[in-house]
């Protein structure tokens, strides 16, 4: 049995995603075929550059731009006019995709990112791949317009309110399950703080501030580190600047005052570690972020979502109380003084952290879809 992981490589979280249910699928099922690719890599290099290198540049050269085409999208009818036009010229320019499909032949398609549904919908010149199943796994917690449709056997979602939102626009609820967002299995793992600490060559008292730009590497960082250089009481701050070198290396000129040390970091992949050691996480509201977070139970400090998706997450965790907002750079110490210093404070976080949490959603999904598609084959 093969189950083909499609993700795009537009942000990190969807690949994020789908790499955590194909490594939940070679430990729970090791008889499935899992294979995983970025759909970025099977279009032509011209809707390339315009997919993902056009997303990049929206969200950190014009964020306000972004969210308002984020908004339009979700109103505009997608059966019609330029939803129509719009997905006929992406099927277009991903004949290659179609080419491996062909090739391939999976049992049961899984997919991270709502451009393969909309790829296959019930319009395209394939017959044969109407038999295949398709699911979806929303890796945000809140669900676009472009996520929905027909062709979508099965939705994964990272909560009971997202379940309703489907369920009112016209999803029957037998095609929705609760998950959670999918986190690699590393995030189950318990380790010792005070070993992981010795192993970093971190302070094993002083608190830890773990500060995250996302897999693109925000600008806002650099603000954020500043104004941390605030705080009165010692600390121990830990940046993490993704695939921005130029960001990495403007932190490390940096200097911090002498109670503050800062450890700045590029792309990383002990991210489970490196929450493990810290008290509190300061970061961009990406789904995946904030799961990882939810997985580690540590509170977050939220600071500049991009408008849609990321506005949308930032809601969702301030409603259940397991993170706070600054809405400007300069509030920052004083929110990380209130969450560092309240031991209510604490508490709250703490239960709310564990209500919200779904750390085995990668193991739900791969056993839910491997009896899906043993059912369909």
């Amino acid at each position: 049995m093969k189950i083909l992981l499609t993700s795009v490589s537009a942000g990190s979280g969807h690949v994020r995603a789908a790499e955590a249910v194909q490594a939940a699928l070679w430990r729970s099922r090791p008889e499935v075929k899992a294979i995983h690719i970025d759909v970025m890599n099977f279009v032509s290099p011209g809707f390339h550059r315009l997919y993902a290198g056009g997303y990049s540049f929206a969200v950190n050269r014009a964020p306000a731009l972004w969210g308002r085409i984020y908004s339009f999208w979700d109103r505009v009818p997608s059966e019609k006019g330029i939803a129509e036009w719009l997905r006929r010229a992406q099927r277009h320019y991903s004949a290659p995709f179609f080419r491996y499909l062909s090739c391939v032949q999976p049992d049961l398609i899984l997919t991270t990112h709502f451009l393969v549904p909309q790829l296959l919908r019930q319009d395209h010149p394939y017959p044969w791949l109407r038999r295949i199943p398709i699911e979806c796994v929303v890796t945000d917690y809140d669900v676009h317009q472009f996520w929905i449709s027909d062709n979508i056997a099965r939705y994964y979602v990272a909560h009971e309110e997202l379940a309703d939102r489907l369920a009112a626009q016209g999803v029957s609820p037998a095609r929705i399950t609760v998950s959670g967002i999918p986190v690699h299995p590393v995030f189950l793992s318990t380790v010792s703080e005070g070993l992981l600490r010795q192993k970093m060559g971190l302070d094993p008292v002083k608190p830890v501030l773990l500060v995250l730009a996302g897999g693109l590497g925000m600008p806002m960082l650099e603000k954020s580190v500043r104004q941390l250089f605030r705080l009165e009481r010692p600390v121990q701050i830990m940046t993490v600047a993704g695939k921005n070198e130029a960001l990495r290396k403007r932190l490390n000129r940096l200097t911090p005052p002498p109670h503050i040390r800062l450890i700045n970091q590029g792309y990383v992949r002990n991210m489970d570690e490196l929450l493990s050691v810290s008290d509190l996480v300061v970061t961009k509201p990406g789904g995946l972020t904030v799961s990882e977070c939810l997985a580690k139970r540590r509170p977050m400090l939220l600071y500049a979502p991009i408008p849609g998706q990321e506005e949308r997450n930032s809601d969702f965790a301030l409603r259940h109380h397991v993170a706070l907002r600054a809405n400007v750079p300069r509030d920052l110490p004083l929110l990380v003084e209130r969450i560092l210093s309240d031991p209510l404070e604490k508490l709250r976080f703490q239960t709310n952290l564990a209500a919200c949490s779904h750390p085995d959603a990668a193991f739900r999904i791969a056993e839910t879809s491997t009896q899906i598609a043993m059912a369909a084959a």
